[in-house]
C-alpha cells in the first residue's frame, strides 16, 4: 500500500528546521527514555513520529527488547547474550507482570571473576558498580552503562553520599576526591593521607566522610568545606568504621578485637572495648544512644554510647547470628543457632518474648512501623511474627534454607533470599508470593539487597551479577492503602 499524502507525517520529520516550542521537547533524553518505557508498542511508534529526536530515542533497543519479551515470551531466546544485558523478564512469570506488581527487570551484563560491589543512588539515577578493580556507572533511566571520565574512578573504593549528589573515590596512592555526580566536576581534593586507603564511609546526614588507611589513622572530613576535622590514631591495624545515626559518634574496629568509640564533636576517645572473642557485628539503635555488639561466644553486649558504659549482656544457648533494633529503639531482637528469636527491652535488657522455630535462625528484621518481625530460618521457611500478640502471622515456605529477610520502606513487600541465588518477593498483608527469581548459578552465593528510598526499585547483587527490579506504582499504591 502506498501513502501519497505526505501531510500524514509530522513536519519535523520532513523539515529539520521546523521546531515546536513545547517544553516537553526540551526534556533530557534520559528522562524521555524513561517516559517512553511506559508506552505500548503502538504508542511508542506514534511518539517516534513527533520529531527526529523522539524518533531516534524510539529506536533504542532497550525499549523494544522490553516490549518484545513481554508480548512474545515464548519466542525469545534465553541464551541471547544481547537480550540478557537489556530489560528482561525471563525470571518473573508473565502473570505477575500482567498483574502489575513488577514493571520490569534489568540484568546487568555478567562479569567473569572477581567480587561485585555496588552502591545505589536512586535520587541521582545511577548505580555504581565495582568489579575486577573497575568502577562503572549504570544509568537507571537509559538502562545502560554510562561512560564516565577516567579521573572519577578510584581503584580502592567508590561510594555515593547519602543524598546521591556526590561521589567519593579513593585510590591506593592515598588520594581521595569528591565529585559532583551530575556534572563530573571536582568538588574537593582531600589531601593528607599518608597511607593506602582501606575503607571509607559517609555519615548518615552526608555532612562528614571518614577515611581509614593502613597507617592506622582515620581522617574525618567536613564535606561542605573539604576541611579535615580530626585525625584519630590507633595502635593496631584498623579494618572498619561506622557512624552513629545521630552523627555524634564514630566506632572503629581493629584487627585485635578492639572497638574504639570516638566523640566527633570533641575529637576525643570515649571508650575502648577490648574483647576476648571475634566481633561479628555492631548495630546502633535508631537514635544512636545504644550500641549492640555480637561476639563469637554466644553473647550480645549493649553499651551506652555517650559514656561507653556497658549496660548488660544477652545470652543464648547457641551462637548468635543477627540482632536488630526496632525502628523506635525500644526493642532489640536477636537470632540464634538455638532455634529461637528473642525479644528484649532495649534499655534494660529484660526478656519480653521468645519466638521458637524448628531450626536455626539466620536473620531478623522489623517492619518499618515496628509492628511485625520477620525471621529467616534454616529449615526452608520464613516466619512473620506479630510483636504485640507474639503469634505467627504467616509461614512462608521455601525450597531452600532462607538466608536473609528485608522489608520495603513502606513495609508492604518482604524480600527473602537464600545462598543459591534465589530471591522471593511476598506481600506482607496476605503473605502471598508474587515473584520467584532464580539465579543460573547454584553455588554458595550471598545476595545483597537494597531498596530505593520510595520503594519503587530494588537492587539485588551477587558475586557474579546485579539485577534491578522496578515495581508498578499502581501496585505500590494499592498495597500501601
Amino acid at each position: 500500500m502506498q501513502i501519497n499524502n505526505l501531510s500524514y507525517f509530522p513536519p519535523t520529520l520532513l523539515n529539520p528546521s521546523y521546531s515546536f516550542s513545547s517544553p516537553i521537547l526540551r526534556l533530557p533524553e534520559e528522562l524521555l527514555t524513561l517516559i517512553f518505557s511506559y508506552l505500548s508498542t503502538k504508542d511508542l511508534v506514534h511518539a517516534g513520529m513527533v520529531c527526529r529526536q523522539w524518533n531516534r530515542i524510539k529506536e533504542d533497543p532497550i525499549l523494544w527488547t522490553s516490549l518484545y519479551r513481554y508480548d512474545f515470551p515464548f519466542f525469545t531466546s534465553p541464551n541471547s547474550s544481547y537480550t540478557r544485558a537489556m530489560y528482561i523478564n525471563s525470571f518473573v512469570t508473565q502473570n505477575n507482570l500482567k498483574a502489575g506488581k513488577i514493571q520490569k527487570e534489568i540484568e546487568l551484563p555478567p562479569y567473569v571473576g572477581g567480587k561485585t560491589f555496588f552502591d545505589f543512588s536512586d535520587s541521582a539515577g545511577f548505580l555504581l558498580v565495582e568489579v575486577a578493580d573497575k568502577t562503572r556507572l549504570w544509568n537507571l533511566a537509559r538502562g545502560r552503562f554510562q561512560d564516565s571520565p577516567t579521573q572519577l574512578k578510584g581503584d580502592i573504593c567508590s561510594l555515593f553520599s547519602p543524598d546521591g549528589s556526590l561521589l567519593a573515590t579513593a585510590s591506593s596512592d592515598g588520594t581521595v576526591h569528591l565529585w559532583n555526580i551530575i556534572t563530573s566536576a571536582l568538588v574537593h581534593n582531600l589531601k593528607g593521607h599518608t597511607g593506602m586507603v582501606i575503607h571509607a564511609v559517609f555519615s548518615g546526614d552526608g555532612k562528614m566522610l571518614a577515611i581509614l588507611s593502613d597507617d592506622r589513622l582515620v581522617h574525618l572530613w567536613k564535606i561542605s568545606t573539604g576541611e579535615c576535622l580530626h585525625i584519630f590514631s590507633h595502635n593496631e591495624e584498623i579494618i572498619h568504621a561506622i557512624f552513629s545515626p545521630d552523627g555524634r559518634t564514630l566506632t572503629v574496629e581493629d584487627d585485635n578485637n578492639k572497638l574504639h568509640l570516638w566523640d566527633i564533636a570533641k575529637g576525643q576517645p570515649i571508650h575502648v572495648f577490648n574483647y576476648d572473642g571475634e566481633i561479628y557485628e555492631n548495630v546502633f539503635s535508631p537514635h544512636g544512644e545504644l550500641l549492640a555488639t555480637i561476639f563469637e561466644e554466644k553473647t550480645v553486649r549493649v553499651c551506652k554510647v555517650p559514656t561507653g558504659e556497658l549496660l548488660y549482656t544477652l545470652n543464648h544457648e547457641g551462637d548468635l547470628w543477627d540482632c536488630c533494633f526496632s525502628p523506635d529503639g525500644n526493642l532489640l531482637a536477636t537470632a540464634s543457632q538455638d532455634h529461637t528469636v528473642r525479644l528484649w527491652e532495649a534499655v534494660s535488657g529484660k526478656l519480653l518474648h521468645t519466638f521458637k522455630h524448628a531450626g536455626e535462625v539466620n536473620k531478623v528484621a522489623f517492619t518499618p512501623d515496628g509492628s511485625k518481625l520477620a525471621a529467616a530460618c534454616q529449615k526452608n521457611y520464613a516466619i512473620l511474627w506479630d510483636i504485640c500478640s507474639g503469634q505467627a502471622i504467616h509461614y512462608l515456605k521455601h525450597e531452600k534454607e532462607v538466608q536473609s529477610v528485608f522489608f520495603s520502606p513502606d513495609g508492604s513487600v518482604l524480600v527473602t533470599t537464600n545462598f543459591q541465588g534465589q530471591v522471593n518477593l511476598w506481600t506482607v498483608a496476605e503473605g502471598v508470593q508474587f515473584a520467584n527469581l532464580k539465579s543460573a548459578s547454584t553455588i554458595y552465593n550471598e545476595i545483597r539487597v537494597v531498596f530505593s528510598k520510595d520503594g519503587s526499585m530494588i537492587v539485588l547483587a551477587t558475586d557474579s551479577n546485579i539485577r534491578i527490579l522496578s515495581f508498578n506504582p499502581l501496585f505500590l499504591k494499592s498495597s500501601f492503602s
